[in-house]
């Protein structure tokens, strides 16, 4: 659970930062976590966690969108839709986000998405939480993406480059640097 908790605590930290600018897909970056690899925006930054039983990798871009890696062993229980609740309950109860409009987690195109508001500086700021769970190889990986509704024009095909990457390493490939 601490590690929802910092999960948490980062989101919200990252919704209130602004000034967003457009993802730059041409010449992705490419980063490790595990035994999974991802591509991600020239402009944005990857940090890798190994945290032993999982790995963790958060992708931040020069505004206030983040994407959230989580890599755990395949037979790890727990489903893209239990850990998507898990999360936005911790989010919600930590104070971080104000409320939750809608209220339920939505399914479309196999993507988990709920509407948040979170309260940045007494104004509130609509905020897009997406979820979507890849397997690969022997691993589980969530990709969690949130970014203000004002600013998913923006980041969108960033976030599309990321989830569309996630691939096992390749065991001959030389280990891409963790940026």
């Amino acid at each position: 659970m601490n590690i929802l908790r910092s999960l948490v605590a980062l989101v919200a930290m990252v919704a209130i930062a602004g000034c967003e600018r457009k993802s730059e897909v041409a010449a992705p970056q490419t980063a490790q976590c595990g035994e999974v690899t991802f591509q991600f925006p020239q402009n944005w930054k990857a940090t890798v966690k190994d945290m032993g039983f999982i790995q963790m990798a958060r992708v931040e871009s020069p505004g206030n969108a983040v994407a959230v890696l989580t890599v755990y062993p395949i037979n790890h229980d727990i489903s893209a839709r239990s850990y998507t609740e898990s999360f936005v309950e911790t989010m919600v109860g930590s104070g971080s986000f104000a409320k939750i409009e809608g209220g339920a987690v939505q399914e479309k195109n196999g993507v988990l998405g709920v509407a948040v508001v979170a309260t940045v500086a007494g104004a509130s700021v609509p905020h897009t939480l997406q979820v979507s769970e890849h397997k690969v190889g022997g691993r589980k990986v969530f990709c969690l993406t949130q970014v203000a509704d004002k600013d998913m024009g923006l980041v969108d095909a960033g976030f599309g480059l990321i989830r569309s990457t996630i691939a096992e390493t390749k065991k001959d490939a030389a280990t891409p640097p963790n940026k």
